[in-house]
């Protein structure tokens, strides 16, 4: 298959890589070795996708339930149901399977548990347009492009004083 417009990319405990595509609304499984690419499943609008600890699928979608989970069998399950997001960019997602969503008109990042109601992390008015997001254990990185910043969060306690600024940009 031919691939429309990728918006994120993941790739699965076995080394599969996934790719979002945006125009037409399908995650693609595609081999890395032939580079041939298969439709996987159907997903209204996905834009960032990550792969959680059970090897399934979580992908940031610009259809009506914003935040969706997608099972190996390709069963697609709701994570969150309502528009909380303004304009969600990434999902990462950690080993105890909380997510994390960069907003980008939202000027936040929120925190999806494993269960229970999704919360925006408290950066005071450092985030301006949060887009990439890598996770590495209890940091994550956040890149801004409207901040010029590249931000480390900790996340084993996210308050706006420990959300730094690793790297500006300043003016270009």
């Amino acid at each position: 298959g031919k691939i429309g417009i990728p918006m994120g990319i993941a790739i699965g405990s076995g080394g599969e890589l996934y790719v979002a595509d945006l125009e037409l609304h399908t995650i693609f499984r595609v081999d890395t070795k032939t580079g041939t690419a298969q439709s996987f499943v159907n997903v209204p609008a996905p834009r960032g996708i990550a792969i959680d600890s059970q090897n399934q699928l979580l992908v940031v979608s610009h259809g009506k339930s914003p935040l969706l989970r997608i099972k190996a069998d390709k069963t697609v399950e709701t994570v969150v149901e309502e528009p909380l997001f303004q304009f969600a960019h990434q999902v990462r997602v950690n080993a105890g399977g909380d997510a994390f969503v960069s907003d980008g008109y939202g000027k936040c990042i929120w925190r999806v548990p494993a269960s229970g109601k999704p919360t925006k992390l408290d950066s005071g008015d450092k985030l301006v347009n949060p887009v990439g997001l890598h996770l590495e254990g209890d940091t994550l990185w956040i890149a801004d492009p409207r901040a010029s910043a590249l931000f480390r969060w900790d996340l084993s306690n996210p308050t706006s004083e420990s959300l730094e600024v690793v790297h500006s940009f300043g003016d270009r």
